[in-house]
C-alpha cells in the first residue's frame, strides 16, 4: 500500500534486486478500482499483511505464500 500514491496517480517503488526507483503512472479507472478494492478489503490476518492491497477472501492473508518442503527423487536424494 505504501507504494500506491492514489492522490497523485502513481505507483512508486524500487526494484527489489537493484533498488533502482520505478515510477509508474496509473490510469484514472485503475485508481478508482484500487480505491474500491481497498475500501472493501477484509481485515488483515496479521501485521505482516497490513501493507498488502489484495488479501484472500477467507482469513485476510496474502495471495502468495511460500512454504519450504522437501521432496526426494527416485534415488532418495533430497
Amino acid at each position: 500500500m505504501s507504494a500506491l500514491k492514489l492522490e497523485t496517480g502513481w505507483l512508486d517503488f524500487p526494484r527489489i534486486k537493484t533498488g533502482i526507483e520505478r515510477k509508474i503512472p496509473l490510469w484514472p479507472e485503475t485508481i478508482e478500482a484500487l480505491k474500491a478494492v481497498i475500501a472493501a478489503r477484509r481485515q488483515p490476518a496479521g501485521k505482516a499483511h497490513e501493507g498488502l492491497v489484495f488479501l484472500t477472501r477467507l482469513g485476510g492473508q496474502s495471495w502468495v505464500r511460500f512454504e519450504l518442503s522437501e521432496t526426494k527423487n527416485d534415488k532418495g536424494k533430497i
